[in-house]
């Protein structure tokens, strides 16, 4: 017979190695139990275009991205998924799923919602003597809300509010929650017609409370974000979207660091989109670095994109893909 106290010893102990292990060895998107997960990019479009998207034109992830975006469409509204294996190289059984969407209420408001899972591999507790006592299926959520609205002409802002759980096994749990605030200017370009624009965008990110496992909290990620676009319509069927933003995360104290992309998309007949961009950061502070490409195909309501990332061979994040699938809702 199995003594209690040794059970739990056999899966307390272990469970906390598991999370300093994961904690100081992995860079900070890859780490699990720190809240990191939440600088995962969400989908394939901004993901094929460096990383970017605080400045670009709404979508469904926008709510991720800077809910400011949404009441300066001319969508009605949009609905996502996104699909992410994390970490090839490392293993299987990392995978985010990214659900998002928006909708319009009038001409100067509207609502936004999303939910992220990252599944972990599982692992299984041995009691001392080596028998299999469970097998644990680890996870990173969070579901968000936002609201946004428009306060003068092509200036809006927005907020939203995230419930974080963090679950890293038996008796590792954490839960919290962020705010994220967002701006989105847009101003038409005079002389190009159609929907030609520039746009700036600035965020704070993940602000909210530490993720405490009960053998000390991790800080969320913080972070400041400022970014500017451009859209350059030259026919109704043809359109060039160039962005380039820069972050900083300054917190955790201790992870301080800047990074920052830049992208570019061009859609022809409305039909096909082709992406590329770069991503800069400091790899000593877990900001990977690497180079995007996508494309993206579009029949009616429904936008089908895909993204792919080169990196170098010692990189986390070499080889990541990620399959994005819109939906909208058509115009106003």
């Amino acid at each position: 017979k199995t003594d209690p106290t040794t059970m739990t010893r056999s899966i307390f102990i272990p469970g906390i190695t598991l999370l300093t292990t994961l904690l100081c060895t992995l860079p900070a998107p890859a780490q699990t139990g720190s809240g990191s997960f939440l600088e995962i990019v969400p989908d394939a479009p901004s993901a094929g275009m460096g990383g970017t998207g605080t400045a670009l034109p709404a979508n469904a992830f926008s709510v991720f991205h800077n809910p400011a975006q949404t009441p300066l469409t001319e969508k009605q509204g949009e609905i996502g998924y996104n699909i992410a294996p994390w970490l090839r190289d490392l293993g299987t059984g990392r995978i985010q799923h990214t659900v998002g969407g928006f909708y319009r209420l009038g001409d100067k408001q509207a609502l936004s919602a999303g939910v992220r899972l990252l599944t972990l591999p599982s692992s299984d507790l041995t009691d001392d003597y080596g028998n299999l006592l469970r097998t644990t299926h680890p996870y990173d959520l969070s579901v968000n809300v936002g609201y946004s609205r428009t306060v003068a002409r092509n200036l809006a802002v927005g907020a939203t509010v995230g419930y974080i759980r963090s679950s890293l096994g038996e008796n590792l749990s954490a839960n919290g929650v962020a705010f994220d605030a967002g701006a989105y200017y847009r101003h038409a370009i005079r002389g190009l017609g159609g929907e030609s624009n520039w746009a700036l965008g600035l965020t704070l990110d993940n602000m909210g409370t530490a993720l405490d496992y009960g053998g000390g909290s991790a800080p969320l990620p913080w972070k400041l974000q400022l970014g500017a676009a451009a859209t350059l319509e030259f026919s109704p069927r043809h359109r060039l979207e160039a962005t380039a933003e820069g972050g900083y995360r300054f917190r955790p104290s201790g992870n301080r660091s800047l990074s920052g992309g830049v992208g570019a998309g061009y859609t022809f007949a409305r039909l096909a989109t082709v992406r590329a961009g770069y991503h800069f950061g400091d790899q000593e502070k877990g900001d990977p670095r690497y180079t995007s490409f996508g494309c993206g195909i579009h029949f009616y309501h429904f936008h089908l994109d895909a993204a792919y990332w080169l990196s170098g061979t010692d990189s986390p994040v070499r080889n990541t893909w990620m399959l994005s699938l819109r939906i909208d809702l058509g115009r106003r």
